[in-house]
Order: C-alpha cells, then sequence, then structure tokens
C-alpha cells in the first residue's frame, strides 16, 4: 500500500472475487466511506483466457458494485462504469470483451431499479479509442477486425491520451456533469445510466487547461 499526497494505492487481483468484498470494506474503514465507484479495471482477453477475462470484465465489477452498496446507499453515491461501444456492437477477434461489458450495463441498470438503490446514482462513460496497453495487445496479437480497427485508430491519430481521459472522468465523477462547450463548465446534469460519449472538444479544452498550467508553473 502507497500513500502520496492524499491518495492510498492497493494492489489487488480482481480475478480473485472472494477478496473483493474485504477489500471494499477494509478501504470504506480507512477513507471514511464511500461517495464514488468507479469501475475502471478490463482486460482485452486476447492473451488471458476466457474464463480470467470473464472475471476481471464483468464477474468482478458485479461484486465491487455489492459489496460497496451497502456505503454508496449512506452517502447518495455514484457509480461510474468504462463501457465501450463493443457492448452493443461486438467486434470480430473480440467479442467476449463486448458481451461482459454488456453483461456489466445490464446489472447496473437491474441494480437501479431496485428501490433500495434509487438514491445512488450511476452513469456510464464510453472514452472512445484510448491509448491504453489494451490496444496495443489488439495490434500486436489481436485477430481479425479488432487487429485492423486498433491499427486504423493508430494511423489516423485517433488514440486518446489515458492522462487526459482520466481527469475528464474524475472531473465528471466527482460532480456527477457532464462537460458543457457553450460554459466550458462540468455543469450539465447526467441523467440515471445515462451514456457519457467524451468530445473531442472536452479534450481539446482539458489539453488547453494543462498547457496553460505549465505555462504558469
Amino acid at each position: 500500500m502507497r500513500a502520496n499526497l492524499g491518495i492510498k494505492a492497493v494492489k489487488l487481483d480482481l480475478s480473485r472475487i472472494d477478496e473483493i468484498q474485504n477489500f471494499v470494506e477494509q478501504s470504506a474503514i480507512e477513507i471514511g466511506g464511500v461517495t464514488v465507484l468507479i469501475l475502471n479495471a478490463a482486460v482485452t482477453g486476447i492473451r488471458e483466457d476466457h474464463d480470467y477475462s470473464s472475471k476481471v470484465v464483468f464477474e468482478a465489477q458485479k461484486r465491487l458494485v455489492e459489496s460497496a452498496s451497502g456505503f454508496l446507499r449512506k452517502t447518495n453515491g455514484r457509480i461510474v462504469f468504462l463501457t465501450s461501444g463493443q457492448a452493443w456492437n461486438p467486434v470480430e477477434g473480440h467479442e467476449h470483451y463486448g458481451k461482459a461489458k454488456r453483461e456489466v450495463e445490464d446489472f447496473l441498470r437491474e441494480f437501479s431499479r431496485k428501490p433500495e438503490n434509487e438514491n445512488t446514482s450511476v452513469f456510464l462513460v464510453n472514452p472512445g479509442h484510448v491509448d491504453t496497453r489494451m490496444h496495443q495487445e489488439a495490434m500486436l496479437y489481436g485477430k481479425g477486425a479488432i487487429r485492423k480497427i486498433s491499427i486504423k485508430a493508430k494511423e489516423d491519430g485517433l488514440l486518446r491520451n489515458p492522462k487526459t481521459i482520466g481527469k475528464i472522468i474524475s472531473k465528471m465523477s466527482l460532480a456527477g456533469k457532464k462537460f458543457n462547450p457553450k460554459t466550458q463548465e462540468y455543469d450539465m446534469p447526467i441523467a440515471n445510466n445515462e451514456i457519457v460519449f467524451i468530445s473531442d472538444e472536452n479534450i481539446k479544452f482539458e489539453e488547453s487547461a494543462e498547457k496553460l498550467n505549465q505555462v504558469v508553473r
């Protein structure tokens, strides 16, 4: 466990489903509750076996929500899930990944329908093509359409900076609001179970702000 500037990191293998509840409970004790749960972890399943990838991409996310739900109810908290266009449009060579993403989406919608969870908001984020290890693996080891799509995204300059995407997701998760291009603020309410697509304009705003901060420093 590392602590720095108020940030604490804990290493956890999400394929070990039985360890998740203890992780959530201990984390809640450490930080005094849970107000926001961001479901970001995933593996491609291109190099991992399907049993492992299914555990990480679907089962672990489900267990994280179930384990944190009691804490989130107490704080009127928020769940944010990083989804993918593949959840509804499976890509050849990566079908199991899209299937798992859709299963999480379905689970979260069912979670929201339960009366006891009415004060826990849920929204989903589609970040587009992000320059992560996942895309690198798809280009190097993928087969079929997933490899072609990933290579083309890189060639066309569509891979987004993961730090910029992470900053945007963090801001939306804390505020419960999305970027408004008219006001240049995060002041647009996000509906329950809405899928937010991160826009190029949002990315340009954050990149410009970062450049300005660097000049000031």
